[in-house]
């Protein structure tokens, strides 16, 4: 992907789970994204591949912050499925959270949580 006013680019699974980088709404075509680029994530080193290259994130889990490229948490299963999101926007959960491996059951349980709190009280109050 392509901004093409920034000469910025980004991968679009990366532009989902960087929180300060985000898809213009207006932009059905999925080409620019709005925020900027946070360039010290390209200072880490991912703890799955061991390289340091392109832009990490990091464990949610807020005693951990591990980083890991988006790609390589997909490929170990530690991020949310697209079905596991809609899930959870359903449920009114906008903001999802991805955790290492080591933290991959703290979410797990959370999205438990929240699903049994709206299935004991479905209008939310």
């Amino acid at each position: 992907m392509v901004d093409l006013e920034t000469n910025e680019w980004a991968h679009h699974t990366c532009v989902n789970w960087h929180n300060e980088i985000w898809f213009e709404t207006d932009d059905k075509k999925l080409t620019k994204y709005g925020g900027a680029l946070d360039y010290e994530r390209f200072s880490l080193k991912c703890y799955i591949c061991k390289v340091q290259q392109g832009s990490c994130i990091e464990c949610d889990l807020s005693s951990c912050k591990k980083p890991f490229h988006v790609r390589c948490a997909i490929g170990k299963d530690l991020i949310m499925s697209a079905n596991e999101m809609d899930e959870e926007m359903r449920l009114g959960v906008w903001e999802c959270k991805v955790y290492c491996n080591k933290h991959k059951r703290h979410g797990q349980r959370r999205v438990q949580k929240i699903k049994m709190d709206r299935t004991l009280n479905p209008s939310g109050s």
